[in-house]
């Protein structure tokens, strides 16, 4: 646009310098000549010797036409015919008008099909006569006239471009947009499956997207060979675990009957190692089947609140012998919901913010339906989590310094992001300043 005005803006003064340049070259001209005449007003020159004067002006190669007149508004000598209806004026005294080859009576003369431009003055003396000097200027104003007709055109061609790079930055915006918005929606939901559209491959960017896509292809699979390696390890040796600990069993059994105190404490460390490993296989292997959507079919339609008051009732005995008030604020809201799952889900959220709040603190929870959005707020007062580990703790087996040294797995959020996302839900995380506000965000049936 810059580009367009500064192009235009020069134009107009060209021509315009152009047209002030010829206005100024012919009354130049045409004032010389006047001059040349200024000894007309003494009385000795009759009207005679001013016809004789211009004819011998006129025979000279300059290129002027003279239309002389006397105080009657007789013409007494004329190289040109006047056409008077078609005089404009250039400027104040310096008159303009065309004339063809048949109105040329004197001095050169003119191909059929051509004009002439004349532009001149009127000189008046003091005897009443009148005086006409003109120069034929065609030649200049067909110059300014190409001018004119190369602005335009110039002008025309800088539009042309302007459409052409809007066009062009118009698409590049668009496909620069295209992909930041698909690579802020795999980074925000961990979705390596969504792609970046591309519909041509002729320019650098669909080039440049192609290559992210192939990119996102070889990450995807190589998450899902680590998701089937670390699945099927879960399921491999879950079974010889399961045999393991029922050895473990049958040993502190016998290490009861022979009151083998040493033994049995061996064996009970050994039992609850046991089980840890069963429960972070048996976790692995539940995430594995929500992820890939084996378990759609068990979706009814459930009051979410009295879902809600079940978690509660249950880890009720739990924060009371810490100290903990739990308090609610529910409306009455029906969702589409896998309800085991979604218990499991709220269950584990609940766990987390009674483990990591101090005693004598409260945790507030509310359920909010909207018209096509439920939220189920769960509010700490604990330690909060930092910007950084806001985007990890839904990650397998990541734990967040403060719960280093406390019992888990780090596989409870990572089970509720895969449940939340079956459910075609999301979830947010917010600072409360003491603690954290986990929002659960699930779409209302319609």
């Amino acid at each position: 646009m810059l580009l367009s005005i500064s192009v235009s803006v020069l134009t107009y003064f060209l021509y315009q310098f152009n047209e002030e340049s010829l206005i100024r070259e012919v009354e130049s001209v045409v004032n010389s000549n006047i001059s040349t005449f200024e000894g007309w007003n003494i009385p000795e020159f009759s009207l005679a010797d001013r016809v004789t004067l211009l004819e011998t002006m006129q025979t000279s190669p300059s290129g002027m036409f003279y239309v002389y007149s006397d105080q009657y508004e007789n013409v007494l000598y004329a190289d040109i015919e006047v056409p008077t209806a078609r005089v404009t004026t250039l400027i104040e005294g310096l008159i303009q008008f065309e004339i063809t080859p048949e109105a040329i009576l004197r001095g050169p003369s003119l191909p059929n099909d051509e004009f002439a431009i004349v532009t001149g003055k009127i000189k008046t003396f003091e005897d009443g006569s009148t005086l006409l000097i003109a120069q034929d200027v065609r030649e200049a104003f067909l110059t300014r006239q190409q001018i004119k007709v190369l602005g335009t055109v110039t002008i025309g061609l800088m539009f042309t471009v302007i459409i052409i790079s809007f066009l062009i930055s118009n698409y590049v915006v668009v496909l620069t947009n295209r992909i930041a918005q698909t690579s802020r929606e795999i980074v925000t939901t961990g979705d390596l499956s969504r792609r970046i559209d591309v519909n041509t491959n002729w320019d650098d960017l669909s080039n440049l997207a192609g290559i992210l896509n192939h990119m996102l292809d070889r990450i995807e699979n190589l998450m899902d060979g680590v998701r089937r390696v670390s699945d099927n390890i879960a399921h491999d040796l879950r079974t010889p675990l399961s045999r393991l600990r029922s050895s473990l069993e049958v040993l502190e059994q016998k290490a009861e009957k022979e009151n083998d105190q040493e033994l049995l404490d061996t064996t009970q460390k050994l039992t609850s190692e046991a089980d840890h490993l069963l429960q972070t296989f048996s976790a692995l292997l539940r995430i594995a089947n929500i992820e890939s959507g084996k378990l759609v079919s068990d979706f009814s339609q459930i009051p979410v609140s009295f879902l809600l008051e079940d978690v509660i009732e249950l880890y009720e005995p739990l924060a009371e012998e810490k100290g903990i008030s739990i308090q609610t604020k529910c409306d009455d809201a029906d969702v589409d919901c896998d309800r085991d799952l979604l218990f499991q889900a709220l269950a584990n959220v609940l766990d987390n913010a009674i483990k990591f709040s101090p005693s004598g603190s409260t945790i507030d929870i509310k359920l909010e339906a909207g018209k096509k959005v439920l939220r189920i707020s769960f509010a700490d007062q604990g330690s909060g989590v930092s910007e950084e580990e806001k985007g990890k703790i839904f990650t397998r087996f990541y734990r967040a310094e403060q719960s280093r040294n406390s019992a888990g797995n780090g596989l409870g959020l990572t089970l509720v992001a895969a449940i939340i996302d079956l459910h075609a839900g999301h979830i947010e995380l917010q600072d409360a300043k003491p603690g954290l506000i986990v929002n659960i965000l699930l779409p209302m049936p319609n």
